[in-house]
């Protein structure tokens, strides 16, 4: 079974022995740990950790010459076949400063995709929500961010106008 699996299988033990509702995941945590119902192995562990740490790396941010807020930290993910054949993810991570350009524009395409994708899953689970669970009006959501990036440009070039006035 993957460990996958077997978490969303310990949810369901919580949501059925302790709460029917929205689940909180520190809660289903903190009931697993103290039930026993989960402790990682030395590899759950490993992969816990790194986890951690590329969140860490994702939540990096400096400003540039222009008073930008960027990410310092960037990632590409590459799949490779171990001697059977088995598909191996491997994530690897580049300071901005020192990235080369083809590592930024594969991490950039990277992040692109996986935005799209999850534009993608709110699509299909906002229209089955509408369609089979939703008693009132449908929800709507616009998947078109042009509007979301113009406001956000203005307030930085707000931004930099305040600051060049004072």
């Amino acid at each position: 079974m993957s460990y996958n699996k077997k978490i969303l299988e310990l949810v369901e033990t919580y949501r059925r022995e302790v709460a029917d509702g929205a689940l909180n995941p520190r809660e289903i945590a903190a009931y697993m740990i103290r039930e026993q119902k989960w402790e990682p192995s030395l590899k759950e562990a490993m992969s816990i950790l790194a986890e951690d740490i590329s969140n860490a790396l994702r939540t990096q941010y400096g400003y540039d010459s222009r008073g930008r807020r960027v990410r310092r930290k960037h990632s590409v993910r590459h799949v490779t076949r171990d001697a059977e054949g088995n598909a191996k993810q491997m994530v690897l991570w580049y300071d901005i400063e020192i990235a080369p350009p083809q590592f930024m524009f594969e991490s950039f395409q990277q992040r692109r995709g996986a935005i799209a994708d999850d534009c993608w899953q709110l699509k299909q689970d906002v229209d089955s929500y509408n369609e089979n669970y939703n008693k009132a009006a449908p929800i709507q959501v616009m998947l078109d961010f042009s509007e979301d990036m113009e406001e956000r440009q203005a307030d930085l070039d707000d931004g930099e106008s305040g600051a060049q006035a004072a």
